[in-house]
């Protein structure tokens, strides 16, 4: 298969790059194209035409961040094909936070490329495996390296291919004649292996190298075109490249993650195959991965030489049908302890304890190597009950000597490589109230002081009375040994013990005996709480550490709550003191304090405080927070107004709001105000409107209270029914009907309705109940009005009066009727 390219006069090279660009971008049918300038909008719609349907910059933008690959992986992409790698910037500025959007007319054409074909070309990377959990129990060495997004199995795609890469079917060959002739071909290699060139025929190319590849091609071309030839006589020549690399199908299967048919690039070997399949499962081996071609084991893969040497000369490049076998791993061994790489390892033949330290990275530098502890499973033949393991003590100091006897290790054995004790066997610690507090060496003799002075001395507040030297005994207990830090008028120590190995000496600070004081303040401030107590601190310090006071703070006085401190019991518990305040203390709007008198001439700033002060600010009892109310609806000029008087009337409200309007309906007014249980839940409050209208100040014209919400209605022509009713619905009001007459409207009762009990809620909020009434007879209810609400609750199976009760009520109440006629009868 073949696509012919008219003449073109330009230098080989760069013909090549030209041709390479226009196939791959936008992957025409076999048919010649000639190359054109275009401009970004037509590249837009030929993008388009790729997907079938409109693109915009945000898909492009989402597939992009979607498709895996790295900002380097798309330019060297692009660059493959032949485009300038910065024809991706717009898009990756985006990505990586440069830029905002993409600037107006960027042509998405050559990313559209990238991300729509349908084969994956050998830059494209495989979606990283999906989030796993965390291995349960000791790592399995090289695992790892499959359990997260890695491009190290990649096979590269910048530069020529391989010179042992043998060509195949579905790869691309670019021939480029140039001279006498300038023709350039885009070749594909068919399923039979072979390509097809104008004037020259078909030609075999499956199975060779590139250089087998020229060298067919100029025995074939040398018959055809008389000039060229090898020599410098030679006036035509060719080049030849690959372009696209074919994909190849193959399998990876086994005690693998994922094991499936997978796709790869033509250049990927087995590793790449394994890492898009996840890597060796739990159970899988590392050191016995096989490939499969024909049915023949054509390689087996040994991943520690590549994790542990970086060699990967056993690693195959495969081709398409070839079967990636990973078998279940045999001799485990696990290590653990002072060792670099603690974990799981896989042994094969001939290697020991020796190699498995080695394979780990060696032993830590604190690892304690006079020994090293094995536990092995005993053989079936020598175990008992409650015998099944043993634990081998294993030498190791003189493991990597030459001539060291090899430690064989068995399946399943744990080898424990243990480390050195943290302690040293010579250390004293000193703690508390010196300049650097920790351990320190001990040598025979050394006393108290000298350890102290290494220590940097003590610090300023230090308690001198007494010290404390902990001395571990034999029994492993610890016995305190009381010292005086003081000295003599010479300045010699009053005691300078002899210390011992392990000792630790505790030095106490006076800051750390003494209880922090704290007082507090609360009231009209603008941050109340609780704040440290400082040596001279006043009343007007802690008022400023508080933020000032509030408006409208009473300044007459401030009550200062005092703990009183007596050893004995009495009725007292604190007193109270008041210190009068001052306007000092006051700050206006510009953040400054009137300048008639100073802060610290107030009788606040001369109230010393003592720990566990209360001091509380209390309000001026004429300020008053501004509150306001809300009235919406049908009034004249509805919304939020102030309460101006402490005697405000709801008549006194809507007078102000402007009246009613013709279209509203006073009998359905509805009043919200704030529960008193401190919740913040919303109350309705029932309110006679019309006989607040005719009768200001009537005790149905409620006192206003912050928070109030007034909604005046327009005319509501209907009754509502809830409950349980056949249909819950809106009835038609009737005058004079009564609740029956709804209830009737509404399809009636449900049998577990409880008529015993309807509640009626009036439109302005008012509620009335029908009550249990007497025997067998409901009690009466008023008639509703327009806008009423008819709530039919549900019976209380708990609530309910059984036959026997009715008996024994109906008897008692004959019983008493007969007693008193009988006594009536008698006179």
């Amino acid at each position: 298969m073949m696509r012919t390219m008219p003449k073109l006069r330009t230098r080989a090279p760069l013909l090549l790059g030209i041709l390479a660009c226009v196939a791959t971008l936008l992957a025409a049918p076999m048919e010649s194209r000639t190359l054109e300038a275009q401009t970004p909008e037509e590249l837009r719609r030929m993008a388009e035409q790729e997907l079938g349907r409109p693109v915009s910059d945000e898909e492009i933008l989402r597939r992009l961040q979607a498709s895996g690959l790295s900002a380097a992986d798309i330019r060297r992409e692009l660059e493959r094909r032949g485009q300038d790698p910065a024809a991706a910037d717009p898009w990756l500025d985006v990505l990586e936070g440069r830029s905002s959007a993409v600037p107006a007319g960027t042509s998405p054409a050559p990313l559209v490329e990238i991300l729509n074909q349908e084969a994956p070309s050998e830059v494209r990377r495989a979606e990283p495996p999906p989030p796993v959990e965390p291995d349960p129990g000791p790592p399995i060495f090289g695992r790892e390296l499959f359990r997260r997004a890695t491009t190290e199995f990649q096979p590269l795609a910048m530069g020529p291919a391989p010179p042992g890469y043998r060509v195949g079917p579905g790869d691309e060959l670019i021939l480029v004649l140039t001279g006498d002739v300038e023709q350039a071909y885009e070749l594909t290699v068919s399923r039979e292996g072979w390509v097809v060139i104008p004037d020259v025929g078909q030609i075999t190319v499956q199975g060779r190298t590139m250089e087998g590849v020229r060298d067919v091609l100029f025995q074939r071309l040398s018959a055809r075109f008389s000039g060229l030839r090898r020599g410098p006589d030679a006036t035509t020549f060719f080049d030849v490249s690959l372009g696209r690399l074919r994909t190849n199908e193959v399998f990876v299967i086994g005690d693998v993650e994922r094991p499936a048919a997978y796709t790869v690039g033509g250049l990927a070997t087995a590793l790449t195959a394994l890492y898009q399949a996840g890597g060796p499962s739990r159970s899988g081996s590392f050191r016995e991965i096989r490939v499969n071609r024909g049915g023949e084991v054509v390689a087996t893969i040994d991943l520690y030489r590549y994790l542990l040497e970086g060699r990967a000369h056993e690693d195959l490049r495969l081709e398409h049908g070839d079967i990636v076998f990973v078998p279940p791993a045999r001799h485990r061994v696990e290590l653990s302890g002072a060792v670099v790489r603690p974990g799981i390892y896989e042994l094969r033949a001939g290697e020991d304890l020796r190699s498995l330290l080695r394979m780990s990275g060696g032993v830590d530098p604190a690892a304690e190597l006079r020994q090293v502890q094995v536990a092995r499973i005993l053989p079936l033949e020598e175990r008992a009950p409650g015998r099944d393991r043993v634990l081998l003590d294993i030498p190791v100091r003189d493991l990597d000597q030459a001539g060291a006897e090899p430690i064989p290790l068995q399946e399943g054995d744990r080898i424990s490589v243990f480390a050195v004790l943290d302690d040293a066997a010579n250390q004293v610690r000193v703690s508390g109230a010196v300049w650097r507090p920790g351990d320190f060496g001990l040598t025979d003799g050394t006393r108290l002081w000298e350890v102290l002075d290494r220590a940097g001395g003590l610090l300023p507040d230090v308690v001198e009375g007494r010290a404390q030297i902990q001395r571990l005994q034999d029994d492993w207990t610890r016995r305190l040994i009381p010292v005086t830090l003081g000295v003599d008028r010479e300045g010699r120590p009053l005691e300078n013990p002899v210390l011992e190995a392990q000792d630790e000496i505790l030095v106490y600070a006076a800051r750390d005996l003494r209880e922090e004081g704290r007082v507090s303040i609360g009231g009209w401030v603008r941050e109340p709480g609780v704040y440290p107590h400082l040596a001279g601190m006043t009343v007007a310090d802690l008022v400023l550490m508080a933020g000032g006071l509030r408006t409208g703070a009473y300044l007459e006085r401030a009550d200062v709550s005092r703990v009183v401190r007596v050893q004995e019991r009495t009725d007292t518990l604190t007193e109270t003191l008041s210190v009068p305040l001052d306007s000092a203390l006051v700050f206006d709007g510009a953040g400054g304090a009137p300048a008639e008198r100073a802060i610290s001439s107030t009788a606040a700033a001369d109230f010393p405080l003592e720990n566990l002060d209360a001091v509380f600010i209390r309000r001026a009892p004429g300020f008053e927070v501004r509150e306001r109310v809300v009235v919406s609806g049908e009034v004249a000029f509805p919304g939020p107004y102030s309460i101006t008087t402490r005697s405000e009337r709801l008549s006194e409200l809507l007078e102000r709001a402007g009246g009613l309007t013709p279209e509203a309906y006073p009998e359905g007014v509805q009043l919200w105000r704030a529960s008193r249980d401190g919740t913040g839940a919303q109350l309705r409050v029932g309110v006679d409107l019309p006989r607040v209208l005719s009768r200001p100040g009537d005790r149905n014209d409620l006192l206003l209270e912050p928070g109030d919400s007034i909604h005046v209605p327009s005319f509501i022509p209907t009754v509502e029914v809830r409950g349980a009713v056949a249909a819950p619905t809106l009835v038609l009001h009737r005058p004079g009907a009564g609740v029956d007459h709804y209830i009737r409207q509404a399809g009636g009762y449900l049998q577990r309705a409880d008529e015993r009990r309807v509640r009626l809620q009036f439109a302005n909020g008012e509620v009335a109940t029908r009550g249990r009434g007497f025997l067998f007879f409901r009690g009466r209810i008023p008639r509703p009005d327009p806008g009423a609400v008819i709530v039919v609750p549900e019976e209380d199976p708990s609530d309910g009066v059984e036959f026997r009760e009715v008996l024994a009520i109906v008897t008692s109440t004959a019983t008493a009727v007969g007693t008193i006629l009988l006594a009536v009868s008698r006179f």
